[in-house]
């Protein structure tokens, strides 16, 4: 009996310094430059094969945009299809190798602007290998294949950091609020909060998704209050966002929590 065939993709974008996943694994896999038009960075990726299995690798770019809502989830699309990619920037070698059993390969890469921009471009550059046939439990085919990706961020040289936290409404023993990456660069906020009674007294804290945006991106944000706090006082929660390399968007909330569990905002402060 002829089995139906089938192609499964498994994909790792990981911010570790070393990866090891399936039968490969990379040395870098993110890439933050800071060029303007006419400079040129130039860079390696080592990909090992600490198998006993000889695999062979396909090396190519993507084009990627963070998707609501932004945990870092990621959407790819082929290389020059949105407005912020590095496509016609950048040249590699090689495009295909053969990787001996517990050899290693390095892949070169120059990136060059061939333009003035002003805004974060980026792409991801993926390495790409079959590891094998399986079956299904009904019996087709499975023809896995496996990639990992270096993401490459290409920064203009006139960077600017940039994060709001606005739109903030009550609700049910939450607030809410969105957060805004309007500078030009790539922004991984780390959320943490905590709040105080009247008295200064701190009656909860805790820790909020990270977020990771690009420029023009607005995650909406629920922070969760709680249940334990009285009736009719007033209290402070205090917003805190690491933005990275010391940077931090702070925001204080003075609000109420009413019988039925709705928050009343009372005053914000940055």
């Amino acid at each position: 009996m002829l089995l139906k065939g089938i192609t499964i993709f498994l994909l790792v974008l990981s911010l570790c310094l070393s990866v090891f996943v399936f039968a490969f694994r990379i040395d870098k896999p993110k890439f933050v430059i800071q060029l303007s038009e006419g400079e040129s960075f130039r860079g390696t990726v080592v990909i090992d094969n600490p198998s006993k299995e000889e695999m062979r690798v396909k090396v190519y770019l993507e084009d990627f945009t963070y998707i609501l809502p932004y945990d870092g989830t990621k959407s790819f699309h082929p290389p020059g299809s949105t407005k912020i990619s590095i496509s016609s920037w950048i040249t590699f070698s090689p495009h295909e190798f053969i990787l001996k059993p517990y050899a290693r390969q390095i892949v070169n890469f120059t990136v060059r602007p061939d333009k003035d921009f002003s805004t974060v471009h980026c792409g991801v550059l993926f390495f790409e290998s079959s590891l094998g046939v399986g079956a299904d439990e009904s019996g087709a085919a499975i023809n896995i294949i496996g990639r990992l990706g270096s993401l490459i961020f290409v920064e203009p040289e006139n960077r600017e950091k940039k994060a709001k936290f606005n739109d903030l409404v009550g609700g049910y023993y939450k607030l809410k609020g969105t957060f805004a990456n309007y500078g030009n660069t790539f922004i991984r906020a780390q959320g943490t909060f905590y709040m105080i009674d009247s008295k200064g007294i701190a009656k909860d804290r805790g820790e909020l998704l990270d977020l990771y945006t690009l420029p023009g991106n607005k995650a909406d944000v629920s922070i969760p209050i709680s249940k334990k706090l009285s009736y009719g006082e007033r209290y402070t929660l205090v917003l805190t966002y690491d933005l990275g390399e010391g940077d931090v968007l702070v925001k204080e909330i003075d609000f109420s929590l009413s019988s039925s569990g709705e928050i009343r905002i009372l005053a914000i402060r940055d």
